[in-house]
């Protein structure tokens, strides 16, 4: 069974891995920074990480979100916005 919730401090390093199997252009310390970044609030933008988590297995994914001031196509503001797919651990291993 899959939970899905919000990031936590316990998540950084599966968070990490996958998003640096997601980005391998970004270096590891690029990721843990944005990460910090994300889980203290000190984003620009409104951020939420949400985490899938497999009951017997821990992390297998996750979702970047946000609030944008706009985005390409929309005519309105505060646009909610997609910033990460989720991606299976199984893709990252």
């Amino acid at each position: 069974m899959i939970d899905v919730r919000p990031a936590r401090a316990s998540d950084v390093e599966a968070w990490v891995r996958m998003r640096c199997a997601l980005w391998p252009d970004g270096t590891e310390a690029e990721h843990r920074r944005e990460i910090s970044q994300i889980l203290a609030g000190e984003l620009g933008e409104s951020a939420v990480v949400l985490m899938a988590e497999d009951v017997g297995s821990g992390v297998v994914g996750f979702v970047e979100l946000s609030i944008r001031p706009c985005a390409e196509g929309c005519r309105t503001n505060r646009i909610a916005y997609l910033e990460r797919e989720v991606l299976p651990l199984e893709r990252v291993l």
